[in-house]
């Protein structure tokens, strides 16, 4: 968005190299990437952190410092229709996302590691043209901590189902409050 002030050329840059890099280098990839199901508690527990984000973006939407003008904003950068964005970025960001940053770039750590921080660092790039510097940090941690759950489930379960389900779910609740905030 920096370069070319696009939101649709900044998002499918993103999955296309995202997915160049997936289908490049397969080999690397683990073999088990099974979309499988898992039990509910956990599947309950990824979906609340993927529900939360919405809600909490939604009340916390005055206090975030996000600018009066943002609609205009995003439509300057060509985000004119939240629905045809929404559809298009729910359905291909958590699938591709999952697949880079909890497989491909998969730890063996049981603490929060690299791959964490720069999961939350990328969405420090976006976050930081909308949202007020102080709720960065809160940002930061909350991502590195949604990012940390998501890869130590789709480590211990080897599947990521339930962890691109709680995805979808943060995406589509981001969509949404963005939608229902930024008219």
């Amino acid at each position: 968005m920096y370069v070319t002030h696009s939101v649709w050329v900044a998002a499918i840059a993103y999955h296309v190299v995202a997915g160049a890099v997936l289908w490049g280098d397969r080999n690397r990839m683990p073999e088990q990437i099974a979309l499988k199901p898992d039990s509910g508690a956990l599947f309950g527990l990824n979906a609340l952190i993927g529900l939360s984000t919405g809600v909490l973006l939604y009340a916390l939407w005055p206090l975030l410092g996000v600018p009066k003008d943002i609609g205009a904003r995003l439509g300057q950068l060509g985000l004119t229709s939240w629905l045809g964005f929404g559809i298009y970025y729910c359905s291909v960001n958590p699938l591709i996302e999952e697949l880079f940053w909890r497989r491909y770039l998969e730890t063996p750590s049981s603490f929060p590691a690299r791959n964490d921080i720069l999961f939350a660092g990328y969405h420090m790039l976006v976050l930081a043209l909308f949202v007020d510097w102080k709720w960065l940090l809160a940002a930061f941690g909350l991502l590195v901590l949604a990012s940390w759950i998501w890869g130590h489930t789709a480590r211990t379960r080897k599947g990521i189902l339930v962890i691109t389900a709680s995805h979808l779910l943060a995406d589509l609740g981001i969509i949404i409050a963005g939608s229902m905030h930024g008219r």
